[in-house]
């Protein structure tokens, strides 16, 4: 196993080849057949991720779908704002005769279709005027909440937003077919927290990752965080990802030595699309291990297509008990909460 030290850009990470990642273990567990359509653990998708990596622009679906593109602004604004401007064009125009509270009308995007696929293909996203009104007070929601200092803001100061780790050449034998295969575990932290003991060692590493929603926050809940979208074991992955690097460069994070005793803890920043609430909600799991995280891996590592004939996959969701502290913000008014 090997760090990589040096700091990638985004299209050259994105597409690491035999690379997991805390969203291809959800599309995993969500859907192998889909997965297997686009991972690039299939060799049939090496060619479409080599062209990619290498500056090519694909232009899809998901280039145009709002929800996506908002999710990415309001991180990237948040986290890394020096790179808003590279990243997102932000288009102008005269909007009297729109009514920019519903759905954007087709004409409307066909006044801007130039400027959109002009965009997408110097490998930029773009925001519309509503959207990125949407955005702003979305940003302002979370800036001005009572916990931003001490989760954002801290990871901001020691610049240990989206926290890129690369561990690369990992071998797994598999005896059955006498083969080693190597494979590259990769995850960007949006957001991470570093505590500290007497001895100025790390203690407790909080991984904070931001979600958007347009359900509500009240309704991010054990159903629909951890059920229907799988975030759970994205969660897990990326603490487990945290103890692997933390071994593979010799007991130190983030330039500090790191206690016999740490802990890595998540937590999730909810941002409500349609309102603009914020919820902070620690995550705590009682009895942690990471073994279905692992075999997971190994099972990603070790699939090929003879595994999609004539075989239906289905994924029985583990049930885990959680304990959620809740800030919510409602109007920067604070209620704090527990919930079993």
């Amino acid at each position: 196993m090997k760090i990589e030290k040096k700091i990638l850009s985004d299209n050259k990470y994105h597409h690491i080849i035999n690379s997991v990642s805390g969203t291809e273990l959800k599309n995993f567990i969500n859907s192998k057949k889909k997965w297997w359509g686009t991972t690039s653990f299939n060799k049939d998708n090496h060619k479409k991720l080599k062209e990619k990596s290498n500056g090519g622009v694909i232009i899809n679906d998901y280039s145009y779908n709002e929800n996506l593109r908002i999710g990415s602004a309001i991180h990237c604004k948040l986290l890394e704002p020096n790179k808003f401007k590279k990243m997102f064009d932000v288009f102008d125009g005269d909007y009297s005769d729109v009514d920019l509270t519903k759905k954007l009308p087709v004409k409307y995007t066909k006044l801007f279709e130039e400027k959109i696929e002009n965009s997408l293909k110097s490998g930029k996203s773009y925001l519309l005027p509503h959207e990125k009104e949407n955005m702003d007070y979305m940003y302002d929601a979370v800036k001005n909440h009572l916990m931003y200092n001490e989760t954002i803001g801290d990871s901001l100061k020691n610049k240990l937003t989206e926290f890129q780790i690369i561990l690369k050449d990992i071998e797994f034998h598999n005896i059955l077919e006498e083969k080693t295969k190597k494979y590259t575990l990769k995850g960007k932290l949006d957001i991470v927290n570093l505590f500290f003991n007497e001895k100025k060692e790390i203690k407790e590493i909080k991984i904070g990752d931001i979600k958007t929603t347009s359900k509500g926050v009240s309704e991010y809940t054990n159903i629909y965080s951890f059920d229907k979208t799988h975030n759970i074991h994205q969660c897990l992955y990326y603490e487990y990802l945290v103890t692997e690097y933390i071994k593979a460069n010799n007991g130190e994070f983030a330039g500090y030595k790191v206690s016999d005793d740490y802990t890595v803890n998540s937590y999730y920043i909810v941002i409500n699309k349609s309102d603009q609430d914020v919820l902070f909600m620690n995550v705590v799991i009682e009895n942690k291990n990471y073994n279905d995280i692992k075999s997971n891996i190994i099972e990603m590592v070790n699939f090929n297509k003879n595994m999609l004939k004539n075989h239906k996959f289905s994924h029985k969701e583990k049930f885990y008990d959680l304990t959620y502290k809740k800030i919510t913000n409602n109007n920067l008014n604070e209620v704090i909460t527990e919930e079993d």
